[in-house]
């Protein structure tokens, strides 16, 4: 039997494996964030610049393939409950066109290991023109982590398949965390908040 067999258990492929994964990979995103006796969602890498994301211009999400999926996925969401508008830029684009940044924007950085290229180089991009960066990753100690102000390690354990399933799914509840955070000083999103 080949170490790969093995790895992968009783599935056929990793992809297959990785998607009957999800449910644990959302569990271990949620663990130690979320209290759902008190309702209370604590996001501690970026805690301490709720204040500064709340003064915020905007919030830009920028990432590549999947990683910009979920951004793309957690927008409405995310404009509802922070109340702010939210645009999603595909790292490529993103640089092509030379997007004005400014000073009181705040711009996440999505990526599952934490190394694409075009989305380190957005960040540099914003961090040079003094935006707050704001780092979801899958990969501690990347070059992401390393490069950002604040950010959230998504937990999603190891993808060896291509497309990604777990850091998707892990990133949009990651994404969906933060907008909770966001909202949970205002009275009128209350009932909206207890229904996500």
């Amino acid at each position: 039997m080949e170490l790969q067999q093995i790895m992968k258990g009783s599935y056929d492929y990793f992809m297959q494996k990785e998607i009957f994964e999800q449910p644990d990979s959302v569990v271990n995103t949620m663990r130690g964030r979320v209290n759902f006796q008190t309702k209370a969602v604590t996001l501690g890498g970026i805690k301490d610049y709720i204040p500064e994301i709340k003064r915020c211009r905007r919030l830009m999400l920028i990432g590549c393939g999947t990683s910009y999926h979920s951004a793309i996925a957690t927008r409405q969401l995310l404009e509802e409950l922070t109340e702010l508008p939210v645009m999603v830029e595909l790292a490529s684009d993103f640089l092509d066109r030379t997007t004005p940044v400014f000073r009181d924007d705040v711009c996440f950085f999505i990526s599952q290991s934490g190394e694409t290229a075009d989305t380190l180089m957005a960040l540099r991009y914003c961090k040079q023109r003094g935006a707050l960066i704001v780092g979801i990753t899958n990969t501690v100690g990347s070059s992401i982590c390393r490069e950002s102000h604040c950010g959230v390690h998504i937990n999603a354990g190891p993808e060896i398949g291509v497309a990604s399933t777990k850091a998707y799914t892990s990133q949009f509840i990651s994404l969906v965390m933060f907008a909770l955070v966001m909202s949970e000083d205002r009275l009128s999103m209350k009932q909206r908040r207890e229904e996500v």
